[in-house]
């Protein structure tokens, strides 16, 4: 018995052509546009995440803890605003809108151009506090949200657990 040779070409594996990445803030503008409600997604850990709408009694535990901030001389207390985290390269890692936080300084010019270029998200550097008041994902704040935080070198995160009614640092 004799084989015959093989005389077709072997081919070789082909690797998968790497997909495009998508900017998170692309991603983060869609999901937005596409919501029948106004939403602030957020993106951690790789995830587009979209927080649970607050409700009056969340909106009171912020409203209060910036009064108290603002009454023991704190100025730079602030909530509402995003902050983006990039790696060495430039490329987003996270973008945050946390409850409230305690810049370490005004934005400046540079602050405000960066926000431009990246489409309402200032440049996570400015905190020195981020706070997040608990909602219905008590696990998303004590998780995802705090290794975010930290890897993106915010120093302090208080979580205020208002169902527990503790505070945690």
């Amino acid at each position: 018995m004799s084989a015959e040779p093989i005389m077709e070409p072997i081919m070789e594996p082909v690797a998968p052509k790497p997909q495009p990445q998508v900017d998170p803030i692309d991603l983060l503008s869609k999901l937005e546009s596409a919501s029948p409600m106004p939403i602030r997604p957020e993106y951690v850990e790789g995830t587009a995440y979209v927080p649970p709408q607050p409700d009056e009694n969340h909106n009171d535990g912020i409203g209060e803890l910036y009064l108290q901030f603002r009454t023991a001389g704190v100025h730079l207390v602030g909530f509402g605003s995003g902050f983006r985290a990039a790696d060495k390269d430039g490329a987003t890692t996270a973008l945050v809108a946390p409850d409230f936080s305690v810049r370490r300084r005004k934005a400046s010019e540079l602050d405000e151009s960066y926000r431009k270029a990246h489409r309402g998200w200032y440049p996570v550097d400015m905190l020195a506090l981020v706070g997040e008041v608990t909602s219905t994902n008590h696990e998303t704040d004590t998780g995802p949200t705090l290794r975010t935080y930290a890897a993106a070198g915010i120093p302090v995160y208080v979580l205020i657990d208002r169902h527990a009614k503790t505070a945690h640092c």
